[in-house]
C-alpha cells in the first residue's frame, strides 16, 4: 500500500488544500496529490519540463485513450472506443459540461452524499438544482436507496445522477 507523503512535506505545498487553512487545521478531503507521484509519471513530467514540452495537449494524440482502453479491456473486460475519448483538465469540467448538455435550466440533479464537497457547486454552475438523496448508512457501508429518488424535495423534474 502506498502511504501519503509526510505531514511536513504536505504543509510545504502551495496548493489550495494546504494554503487555505492554518497549521491547526488538517484538511481531510481525500486527494491524490497527498500521495507521492508514481515513479514513471514523475520521470515523464521531469523529461517534459527538461525538454520545454509544456504547451497545450495535442487533441489528436490518441496514446492516452489507447492506454486507457487497453487497461479497461484487461481489468474490466470492457472495450471502450478510443476515438470517442478526449482529454480534459479535470473531472469537474466534464461534470459541468455534461450537465449543460443533459439538463434544462432549473432541472433537479440528484447527488448522493456523502460526496466530495465541491460536487455540490457543479450542479448550479451548470444551471441545475441540487436534489440531495443521501446514501443509506447501515453502519458498515453506504448504499443507494432505490426507493428514494428525491421525490417531494424540488418542484422540478429530476434526472438520474451522474455520480453513481
Amino acid at each position: 500500500m502506498t502511504a501519503a507523503d509526510p505531514m511536513w512535506t504536505l504543509r510545504r505545498r502551495t496548493s489550495e488544500k494546504w494554503r487555505t487553512h492554518g497549521p491547526d487545521v488538517l484538511p481531510m478531503f481525500v486527494a491524490e496529490m497527498d500521495f507521492p507521484l508514481a515513479p514513471a509519471i514523475k520521470s515523464a513530467l521531469l523529461a517534459a519540463v527538461e525538454a520545454g514540452d509544456t504547451g497545450y495537449v495535442d487533441p489528436h494524440d490518441t496514446r492516452a485513450a489507447e492506454a486507457f482502453a487497453s487497461y479497461a479491456a484487461d481489468t474490466w473486460d470492457w472495450e471502450p472506443a478510443p476515438e470517442r475519448m478526449s482529454c480534459t483538465t479535470d473531472v469537474s469540467v466534464v461534470i459541468v459540461e455534461s450537465l449543460r448538455r443533459l439538463i434544462s435550466p432549473g432541472d433537479g440533479v440528484i447527488v448522493n452524499p456523502p460526496i466530495y464537497p465541491p460536487f455540490f457547486d457543479l450542479v448550479p454552475e451548470a444551471g441545475g438544482s441540487v436534489v440531495e438523496v443521501p446514501l443509506r448508512d447501515d453502519g458498515e457501508r453506504y448504499e443507494l436507496d432505490p426507493g428514494d429518488r428525491g421525490r417531494g424535495r424540488r418542484p422540478t423534474r429530476s434526472r438520474e445522477p451522474l455520480n453513481r
